[in-house]
């Protein structure tokens, strides 16, 4: 028995690990770079904008009428992080973007992310056109608010629309609270 507790030691010193938490945490990123190798759901991605391609996987996590969201899982000298556009795959033309990340990853990145839509929007103030990829969803609202007062009926405007995008300096300017953009016709307010 003691033998064995000496060759587990031995072994542990010799992958330069003496802790178990990072012996884990590297059994795991190997376990990734062998399914970024083997598995279906392995694909080539590239942040937009950039030239240099990286292996992750996409796992499936929730496919909806209007919106697809899945789980990303790439290594950390990607580049990627929160906010990242990025096409997926060199031929499906398909763009997504990462929503948010799991911070209690440690050997590689991992977070959910949507497929993007291409929006162009329009500044109705500046009349100035914006285009960039972006995770679009909405109007889903089936329900239409009335309110009747003193012999008056009114409906109540109740569409909402969710838009996930880069965060960027002229993003903010554009989108900033109560500003009005043009979007597919209609003139919507942040």
């Amino acid at each position: 028995m003691v033998e064995n507790l000496q060759l587990m030691r031995m072994r542990a010193r010799a992958s330069n690990n003496d802790r178990q938490h990072d012996r884990m945490v590297m059994d795991k990123k190997r376990g990734f770079e062998k399914a970024l190798l083997y598995s279906y759901q392995a694909a080539w991605v590239r942040a937009d904008g950039s030239d240099d391609w990286h292996r992750a996987l996409m796992n499936p996590h929730k496919v909806k009428f209007d919106y697809d969201e899945k789980i990303i899982s790439i290594d950390f000298g990607s580049g990627f992080h929160a906010g990242t556009t990025f096409e997926w795959g060199k031929d499906t033309g398909s763009y997504w973007i990462i929503l948010k990340t799991e911070d209690t990853e440690l050997a590689y990145l991992r977070g959910n992310c949507r497929r993007c839509n291409y929006l162009t929007a329009v500044d109705p103030e500046t009349h100035q056109e914006f285009s960039q990829w972006a995770a679009i969803r909405g109007p889903v609202e089936t329900k239409i608010n009335t309110i009747q007062k003193a012999g008056l009926v009114a409906d109540v405007p109740n569409l909402s629309l969710n838009i996930y995008m880069r965060d960027t300096d002229q993003n903010r300017r554009t989108f900033e609270r109560y500003k009005r953009f043009e979007f597919n016709g209609r003139y919507w307010k942040v």
